[in-house]
């Protein structure tokens, strides 16, 4: 017959059948965002709950610095892309070590609408030796309409595809 004793470990246990680990976590690691304020929002057309659904940092989730600041610019995004061109997101954190909780307050400044201005043959630099009309045909934006970083990306994306840019 074969007889079996377990070793101790320093990491693993063992209590009845189950195997337990003990780890050292910090604090960072351990704290869990608790609540999420959001202001500033308020005659944008973005909800403070549509925009919860978007943060990457979600209530519960371990707080983490990474994605405090991608929640921050998730926010500016969202504004950016819905002609709020001026658009700023501040914020700041509590954490409370012994309750292992985070309060966040984003603080939104959306500053005014924007629209897009006519694009000028002079606004564009580069076009000594490709035709006017292919690079126009590939902007996007309308002189007039609300401003959105989408739009802008959409247009770079189509100039860059074009290949006779380079950056």
């Amino acid at each position: 017959y074969i007889e079996v004793s377990v070793a101790t470990h320093p990491v693993f246990s063992r209590e009845g059948d189950d195997l337990l680990a003990t780890l050292e976590v910090s604090m960072p690691d351990a704290v869990l965002g608790a609540a999420t304020t959001i202001e500033g929002l308020d005659g944008t057309p973005l909800s403070k709950g549509d925009v919860r659904d978007d943060l990457p940092l979600q209530e519960g989730n371990v707080f983490t610095q990474q994605g405090y600041l991608e929640t921050k610019a998730t926010i500016e995004r969202l504004l950016k892309s819905r002609s709020y061109a001026y658009a700023q997101v501040k914020g700041r954190v509590i954490v409370d070590p012994k309750s292992r909780t985070a309060e966040m307050t984003i603080l939104a400044d959306p500053g005014p609408k924007t629209v897009f201005a006519k694009i000028e043959e002079e606004d564009i630099q580069g076009l000594s030796r490709v035709d006017r009309d292919y690079v126009m045909d590939a902007i996007t934006i309308e002189a007039g309409k609300p401003y959105s970083s989408d739009v802008i990306q959409e247009t770079q994306e189509n100039i860059y595809a074009l290949g006779v840019f380079s950056l």
